[in-house]
């Protein structure tokens, strides 16, 4: 089966047409290079774990709530190897969020990322709920937000 191109942009697991080109082989995927871009003869089962990273998942936050001060995790997948962005937003939607406020990335791997401590921003404070999202290389982050507080720190 031939699948539609694939451009770096598709599969930003790979910095070139070069990397993907030798990837392919590697999986012994006939493919063609014209006009910089990959056209794979696999099927889209076999380049799901090589390209189309898809959305982050957010599986839990430590601590939950966020504590100002106190440098905080996010653990999850489709994260991506390449640092992206964390941001926290006023709504459970990222196109509903008035208030986004980008975070300080210390840590980053595949299924965790690390932040020294939070970013208020214009955020509220508990017990308002504040909403986390992941953006990975490739653009892509979770539809919906992952509901948490911004707290105080406990003396």
């Amino acid at each position: 089966m031939f699948i539609p191109p694939v451009t770096k942009a598709d599969c930003c697991l790979f910095q070139t047409v070069q990397e993907m080109a030798e990837n392919a082989a590697a999986e012994g995927w006939a493919y063609t290079i014209k006009g910089g871009v990959v056209h794979l003869d696999a099927s889209l089962e076999d380049v799901a774990g090589v390209c189309f990273i898809g959305e982050s998942v957010i599986g839990s936050l430590l601590p939950d709530p966020v504590l100002l001060g106190v440098a905080w995790t996010v653990s999850g997948s489709n994260f991506g190897e390449v640092e992206g962005e964390v941001w926290l937003g006023s709504a459970a939607t990222w196109e509903g969020s008035v208030v986004k406020v980008e975070q300080n990335v210390s840590l980053w791997t595949e299924e965790s990322i690390g932040m020294a401590e939070p970013v208020q921003g214009g955020l509220p404070l508990d017990p308002e709920h504040v909403y986390v999202y992941v953006i990975n290389d490739c653009g892509e982050r979770n539809t919906v937000g992952f509901e948490t507080e911004l707290d105080e720190e406990e003396p």
